[in-house]
């Protein structure tokens, strides 16, 4: 997101508002970055008014003449360590939580877990359920789907507009995430296919699903399950190839975001496919024990691995004959999120509760928060300066960067 320059009738506009200059520079010295977020969030519904105040408290910053130095270290500043917890909803028969994302609006965080719901004839049947939380107002909403077999995955389309949900029998859905088409099952009991404009279904013959990823164009989906994955045309609603994983059962997919090709890992190797002709292109051998995780960087040359070996690697596809940098975890690796905006800065959660920053070239973290149980997974906001991450007693956690310190 390009941060246009402040001119000096809107530097007026900031003096002249509700809370002024001197008063935002007060907020911005001595209190998290959310709170300028909250604040602007409320009054101008605007992530680029946010990106246009903060270049400019930047720029005063810099400028010896206006007698502010405050500390802005090129990786501690982007570390969030001031923490805020939400405790989700705990029922005896709720299953884990599987996958957590922060929705492009900046606003909305949504978390998909699987829960049992019991029968008449006293069988568990796996039910779906996707909780939309928004930040500014703590409040839950909550939508069940009665067709849904168990949560498998869930991924944000990259036009930011629709959520693509997978369950565990391969039916896909993709949905409106706005919070006003998200309505409470106990509100409304309409079955889901009288609403088109909020819900499209389209089945597959994948079973066991595991991970689902869209094409940099939306027009295809990768969907694993088994030991294959299966690309979906969107637009048609045809599965047209499927990548035949002949060993071992499919952990992870990702899709690369530039180009035709597709990461994924399993008990024991990582995997390049070319899904224009269901080739797989290479394999790398790179962990010694099952590979749980892969994770490309958005310039698509350069992937993460994280495996069971407490090991995270870093590859580059024009030299995959070794790694570019590996680093180490005290867990078991669940899941691993790069840094929207410095693009040299990825963080790893693990089965310990350890969530680890990392920058690509060293090896030791640069810092880390704990938690009480093992961390299901984890993102940023779109900006980059609040993190969350929630854990498997469905503990969600936000962490915000420390404010700039005078020194």
């Amino acid at each position: 997101m390009a941060i246009k320059k402040v001119t000096n009738a809107e530097n007026d506009y900031f003096h002249k508002e509700n809370k002024g200059w001197e008063s935002l520079v007060r907020t911005f010295q001595n209190s998290v970055n959310r709170n300028i977020i909250s604040y602007l969030m409320q009054k101008n519904n605007s992530i680029d008014e946010y990106c246009t105040i903060q270049q400019y408290h930047q720029n005063m910053i810099q400028d010896k003449e206006n007698g502010f130095k405050l500390n802005f270290d090129k990786e501690q500043s982007l570390i969030c360590n001031q923490s805020l917890k939400v405790k989700l909803e705990k029922k005896s028969n709720a299953l884990q939580p599987l996958c957590l994302m922060w929705l492009n609006n900046g606003k909305s965080i949504a978390v998909g877990y699987t829960k049992a719901k019991t029968t008449n004839t006293s069988n568990h049947q796996l039910k779906g359920d996707i909780n939309i939380i928004n930040f500014y107002k703590p409040q839950q909403r909550q939508r069940f789907f009665k067709d849904i077999q168990g949560l498998g995955s869930m991924k944000l389309l990259n036009n930011g507009k629709h959520i693509v949900v997978g369950d565990k029998v391969g039916d896909i859905y993709f949905l409106d995430y706005i919070l006003n088409n998200l309505k409470n099952q106990m509100e409304d009991k309409k079955s889901m296919e009288d609403k088109s404009d909020e819900q499209k279904r389209i089945s597959t013959k994948v079973q066991d699903l595991v991970d689902i990823s869209p094409s940099p164009t939306d027009v295809k989906l990768a969907i694993a399950g088994g030991k294959q994955i299966s690309i979906l045309d969107i637009q048609k609603e045809i599965e047209e190839i499927q990548l035949e994983n002949k060993t071992k059962e499919i952990t992870s997919c990702e899709w690369n975001p530039q180009k035709a090709l597709i990461i994924s890992t399993d008990d024991s190797k990582v995997r390049l496919w070319d899904p224009r002709d269901a080739q797989n292109i290479a394999e790398l051998s790179a962990h010694n024990q099952p590979v749980t995780v892969g994770k490309w960087h958005p310039n698509g040359y350069n992937f993460l691995t994280g495996g069971k070996d407490r090991a995270i690697k870093l590859f580059d596809i024009r030299n995959l004959s070794q790694p570019v940098n590996t680093f180490c975890s005290d867990g078991e690796i669940t899941c691993l999120k790069w840094h929207p905006i410095q693009s040299h800065i990825f963080v790893s959660g693990d089965s310990n509760g350890n969530v680890l920053h990392f920058q690509t070239g060293e090896q030791s973290p640069i810092d880390q928060q704990y938690s009480d149980d093992k961390i299901i997974d984890i993102d940023y906001h779109p900006l980059g300066n609040v993190m969350c991450f929630i854990d498997q007693k469905k503990q969600l956690k936000f962490y915000s960067r420390d404010p700039p310190k005078e020194f």
